[in-house]
């Protein structure tokens, strides 16, 4: 078992330094909130006609892991998918991606969009207010929250690659101090 895990970390580590081949990633946990059935079944579609795509999630725990490494396991994509555990810094690996792809079916807020754009690494999300109110110039790839906008999402990328402009951190950074100082302001 650890040969073969083994194995699977040094498959991964060549796809993703492959420039040859797209790698899109997710990180959350097993439930049904981070959509990896619908994701799963997106990529499903995308690998079937293009084998230089990879889909990795990472997933440290959850009510649904079983469910889920089941469906990688029985995808006609399965070869393209790998399911990694908890990671105490998933950064290094979603930097050297290619895209993160936000499944979700609710968020509050998206957090790990925004981690991902501070690395540098595109985004497709699916249009969750609480998480794309900050997005508004292209900044990443916004998408139907579906299985069908995901896969247009992936399919959108492939053909076009990275949005066109990079995320302005200083916008929310002003909201969020100008919201901070009128919690002292005196009526």
């Amino acid at each position: 078992f650890v040969e073969e895990l083994e194995g699977e970390k040094a498959r991964l580590l060549q796809d993703v330094k492959d420039d040859k081949i797209t790698v899109f990633i997710n990180i959350g946990r097993y439930d049904y909130q981070k959509g990896h059935d619908r994701l799963i079944a997106a990529f499903e579609r995308i690998y079937i006609d293009n084998q230089q795509t990879r889909l990795v999630i990472v997933a440290p725990h959850g009510p649904l892991r079983e469910q889920t490494l089941q469906l990688a396991e029985k995808s006609p994509a399965k070869e393209g998918i790998y399911i990694l555990g908890r990671m105490s810094n998933p950064y290094p690996l979603l930097k050297h991606c290619d895209a993160f792809v936000l499944s979700s079916h609710y968020e509050g807020l998206g957090l790990v969009v925004y981690e991902a754009l501070a690395v540098g690494t595109a985004v497709i999300t699916v249009n969750l207010t609480e998480t794309v109110q900050y997005l508004q110039n292209n900044e990443a790839i916004i998408v139907e929250s579906s299985e069908e906008g995901l896969y247009q999402g992936m399919l959108q990328y492939l053909a076009d690659g990275d949005p066109e402009n990079t995320f302005d951190f200083s916008i929310p950074k002003q909201k969020s101090l100008k919201e901070f100082e009128a919690l002292f302001e005196r009526e």
